[in-house]
């Protein structure tokens, strides 16, 4: 989008021919303005004089815009591909967005598009490889992405092409891996494992990404990523070991603490002793030290890691310890009496399945008040969590209490 917009501030013609558009009072008056274009442009592809760079980029985003307002465009593909060969980066920057939209299902060219990228990802620049990679994941296209897959690998485990790139070649994989809808070959875990080695945060975030949607699928084949994820998290949560620009308001890369997280629950708890008390130092340390501040980009920022270790610690189920577990009840039920309702929502939806762990029926209770007082918030999702979550806590030593509550509330409540 930035490029579209330097190259529309030092493109008149464009700029008259969008302002045109723009001023048409009916959809006819706009057909008409759009149509006289693209006679235009077919024109001046169609002439014998050739177009200077400038030209043919000015001509290719005016048929990136009418495509865009919805018209067909059925030429011009050999004036794109021209600007994808180019050597200059703003032309092949043209070109390659040009062929992310306009081209991105024409069967017939993919051939000629697919030799293009592998030309610029196997020996172009840096500046080149994350065009072309950045456009394999704009374009989604299954058979581009069967043949292209390989050679994206190749630049994501190549340890001397620079880190954006490999970042960039992390979430191209990503994408189509989901194109072609096929599992990783099993001969490419180990080169993808190992990008959770790397000391760049942002190269643990991309890496982070695709790991997660490998071990969705095939858990059993990625036990290899459990110790390398702890590692991360202690790094990140005990240490707050990240370089600034990482830091969001003095939490070192969140996104990448969820998500490692997220990763975690696909496998059972470590059983390796030191592994096992590191990990368990990062919980402790989460539960210890998340606090409400005045900050509501804080408050957000801390809650998403705290209510994903409390997943994770309800994922270990019986091999969490104990005092792990009432330390999460307790800090659910303060939640629970907060005023934002995002945070109640999650706070009970997690305390319902806290309570499907054994063992956790005091801490819970110590909350039944908060809890019943949720039955009578405006939003109807809290008060089906807070219904939801007193079933599963309802027992005979408060039956009686939360059944009357109930009869009270049965009178007010709505069918939804």
């Amino acid at each position: 989008m930035s490029d579209f917009l330097q190259t529309l501030s030092g493109m008149r013609g464009l700029k008259v021919f969008i302002a045109d558009v723009r001023n048409c009072k009916t959809p006819e008056e706009e057909q008409t303005r759009i149509e006289k274009e693209l006679g235009k442009i077919r024109k001046k592809f169609t002439s014998s004089k050739k177009l200077d760079g400038y030209n043919q980029r000015k001509y290719v985003w005016k048929m990136v815009y009418i495509h865009m307002l919805g018209y067909e465009v059925d030429f011009g593909a050999m004036e794109v591909i021209n600007l994808i060969t180019s050597t200059k980066f703003i032309e092949k920057s043209t070109g390659y967005m040009a062929t992310s939209i306009i081209l991105n299902q024409v069967p017939d060219l993919m051939e000629m598009i697919f030799n293009a990228l592998k030309n610029d990802m196997v020996g172009g620049t840096s500046e080149a490889k994350s065009l072309a990679l950045q456009c394999v994941s704009n374009m989604g296209n299954a058979q581009l992405a069967d043949q292209i897959a390989e050679t994206v690998f190749n630049i994501l485990k190549d340890p001397t092409a620079v880190v954006n790139v490999r970042k960039k070649a992390a979430l191209c994989l990503l994408r189509v891996l989901r194109a072609t809808g096929k599992p990783c070959p099993a001969a490419w875990h180990a080169d993808i494992f190992h990008m959770f080695d790397a000391e760049h945060i942002g190269m643990l975030m991309a890496s982070s990404s695709l790991i997660l949607s490998l071990v969705s699928r095939q858990a059993s084949a990625c036990f290899a990523v459990v110790p390398r994820a702890i590692l991360i998290l202690e790094k990140l949560v005990v240490l707050k070991s990240a370089t600034f620009e990482y830091v969001y308001y003095n939490t070192p890369a969140p996104w990448l603490q969820v998500k490692l997280f997220k990763i975690l629950q696909y496998f059972p708890g470590p059983t390796e002793p030191t592994l096992r008390d590191k990990l368990m130092t990062v919980l402790h340390h989460i539960l210890d030290n998340t606090n409400v501040t005045k900050s509501v980009n804080k408050n957000n920022t801390d809650y998403s890691i705290l209510f994903e270790a409390v997943n994770y610690i309800i994922h270990l189920a019986g091999s969490a310890d104990s005092d792990l577990q009432n330390k999460a009840a307790e800090l659910l039920g303060q939640y629970v009496g907060v005023r934002q309702p995002n945070i109640r929502y999650i706070a009970l939806s997690s305390m319902a399945r806290l309570a499907m762990v054994g063992g956790l029926e005091g801490s819970i209770k110590k909350h039944q008040k908060t809890i019943l007082f949720s039955l009578k918030d405006a939003d109807v999702s809290i008060r089906q969590r807070a219904l939801d979550l007193l079933f599963l806590m309802c027992d005979e030593s408060n039956c009686l209490d939360i059944v009357h509550e109930l009869l009270l509330f049965l009178v007010i409540a709505n069918e939804g």
